[in-house]
């Protein structure tokens, strides 16, 4: 009997020490966010922000906030209001050790047409450059540490009689964990292949639209959070 007293006694001491440290957990990680989101209205704030190398107008841009990967520390989005042919159109920033840090450009040929939540992984658009008459649809991978990287590539043509994909490739480092993968080689590879990859980097998530927001001074306070 007493030995299930004391058994008992370690149950209940170990059960209120975990109660103890969740909240503990949850304060670190909405602190992690609230500074995250503190230091992204700052950086907005800014008369200008640089796009792709270009210095643009604060008022010339929308932003949107969300988290990617599923840490708790939201990642945003920055992009021109009107794009201008070959000028740059989007950044996306996250927030580690305690500083912004920007983790992708895009030109104006791309456009997002979103993100896998919870799983780090966007799609863009590489519209096609002159004299081209291919277009990409494009899978960055998830954050990893500050940057990210291929994973995969679909090729369309242009020509609207043949909109169907005509090409399929993926990074030609890929692992079974797709921790591993630096920016490098495409190899191509079938339909059934690209759709398998396409599932288990996405964890057969649907894609999510980015909301985007006019960058003024209401909006930071109200949206970016």
């Amino acid at each position: 009997m007493r030995k299930i007293t004391q058994k008992l006694k370690r149950i209940m001491l170990f059960a209120l020490a975990f109660a103890m440290l969740v909240p503990t957990v949850n304060g670190l990680a909405a602190t992690q966010r609230q500074k995250a989101v503190t230091a992204y209205q700052k950086y907005l704030s800014q008369s200008q922000i640089i796009l792709a190398g270009e210095k643009v107008k604060s008022s010339n841009t929308k932003f949107a906030v969300a988290d990617l990967n599923g840490d708790g520390t939201p990642e945003m989005v920055i992009q021109k209001k009107i794009p201008v042919v070959n000028r740059g159109a989007f950044a996306v920033f996250t927030y580690s050790k305690g500083k912004i840090v920007r983790v992708m450009n895009g030109n104006d040929y791309e456009g997002f047409l979103g993100y896998y939540a919870g799983t780090g992984v966007v799609r863009t658009r590489d519209y096609p450059p002159m004299g081209k008459n291919i277009y990409y649809n494009e899978y960055f991978s998830r954050l990893e540490g500050v940057r990210t990287i291929t994973l995969l590539k679909k090729e369309h043509s242009v020509n609207p009689v043949n909109e169907k994909p005509i090409g399929y490739y993926f990074s030609g480092r890929y692992n079974r964990t797709w921790k591993t993968n630096r920016d490098g080689n495409l190899s191509r590879t079938t339909r059934s292949k690209f759709a398998q990859l396409l599932k288990k980097c996405t964890i057969s998530k649907g894609v999510s639209k980015f909301k985007f927001y006019s960058n003024t001074a209401a909006n930071r306070q109200k949206y970016c959070k």
